[in-house]
């Protein structure tokens, strides 16, 4: 009598040296995925930071610009600038440290720690409005400790008013951009 024996197919699989070769391979893989994908969100983390900060200088810097050409008389000193609007009849006061008129308006440079700044670890620029007379309110934080507003006058009488502020970029270390103006007053 034949007795028959089923005939199995050959087990098909993978070895445990190939499932640990794939696995590493697909830990490669998967290791360089993230480490693009980290680098390009601290790119672009940088760039944010850096177009806020763009879009903030050039506010600040339309509003000083408006201000500063509609002024009869712009006097300043280093990192501040007072301006006397065309209806005040208080004119501005050429000292350093600057005081500001109720009737006049200034840009001033505060420092970092300072009171005046909302933050205490950036310095920021305040602006006291003319006839507000509720002090000088914070206008751009995030600017450059001890050059943040340089303000500085040639011969001709033209303004030249130069915002820098700082950034952190990709790297995470403090970047400056600046701005600058060129205004001068009616008079």
């Amino acid at each position: 009598m034949f007795h028959l024996t089923p005939t199995h197919p050959p087990q098909q699989g993978f070895s445990l040296i190939e499932l640990m070769v794939s696995m590493t391979i697909g830990l490669i893989i998967i290791a360089g995925v993230v480490a693009i994908f980290i680098s390009q969100n601290k790119v672009q983390s940088g760039e944010a930071h850096r177009s806020e900060l763009l879009a903030d200088l050039q506010l600040s810097s339309g509003i000083i610009q408006s201000e500063l050409r509609q002024a009869q008389d712009v006097y300043s000193c280093g990192n501040a600038v007072v301006y006397q609007p065309l209806d005040s009849t208080v004119a501005t006061t050429a000292t350093c440290p600057v005081t500001v008129d109720a009737a006049n308006g200034a840009f001033k440079l505060i420092a970092a720690g300072a009171s005046g700044c909302s933050t205490s670890n950036t310095g920021c620029i305040c602006w006291d409005r003319p006839n507000q007379g509720s002090g000088c309110q914070e206008m751009m934080r995030n600017i450059k400790a001890s050059t943040g507003l340089n303000v500085t006058v040639d011969a001709y009488g033209v303004y030249t008013v130069t915002i820098t502020g700082q950034f952190n970029n990709a790297q995470h270390s403090l970047q400056d951009l600046a701005m600058g103006i060129h205004v001068w007053p009616r008079n």
